[in-house]
């Protein structure tokens, strides 16, 4: 899996398809590598979309396979990883701003752990 895809044409992240909600978020090799990572560092791995995934599909199959207790954390990376490849594909369309996949993971990790801290009620109003 290539973490670091091109996306000239069009903005698109891998600049090899046509820009579908399926293959901007799931089927694309730049989300593919930023969804294998993120899993992988959860140990969740074997849940990590393919090449032919339709999020409609695809994310309840996934929760599915998870226990009850790690469904909540499973489904809200779900948003999070998504709200994330949609405001970079919009960065790279209006701001030709083209970030690889490993900043876009640290960027991902770091707020999936503001989220967590927001959940436990320890997030701190930022001064």
């Amino acid at each position: 899996m290539t973490p670091d895809c091109t996306c000239r044409r069009y903005g698109l992240l891998c600049g090899i398809e046509d820009e579908t909600l399926n293959h901007l978020l799931l089927q694309c090799c730049y989300a593919r590598a930023i969804w294998f990572r993120i899993l992988q560092r959860r140990q969740w791995d074997q849940r990590a979309p393919h090449a032919d995934s339709i999020l409609a599909d695809w994310w309840p199959a996934a929760e599915q396979q998870l226990r009850a207790r790690d469904r909540r954390r499973f489904n809200s990376l779900v948003l999070l990883v998504s709200r994330s490849l949609w405001l970079q594909r919009n960065a790279r369309v209006f701001d030709r701003d083209e970030m690889p996949a490993h900043t876009l993971l640290e960027i991902v990790d770091s707020e999936w752990l503001a989220w967590l801290r927001c959940r436990r009620g320890t997030l701190r109003e930022i001064e």
